[in-house]
């Protein structure tokens, strides 16, 4: 059997820009830093703006 590629909702190259803006801009809410970088979840194949 080969072993799949599992497909994050949210992937850790994203997470870690997270982290980091966080961070930076500490004086804002996560949700608030969240949509001001343009973040997306990713569902069922397709990118959805939180």
């Amino acid at each position: 059997m080969e072993p799949s590629v599992r497909t994050r909702r949210f992937p850790a190259e994203q997470a870690v820009w997270l982290v980091i803006g966080i961070g930076l801009m500490r004086n804002r809410s996560i949700p608030e830093v969240f949509h001001s970088k343009g973040f997306k979840w990713q569902s069922a194949g397709r990118a959805v703006f939180l």
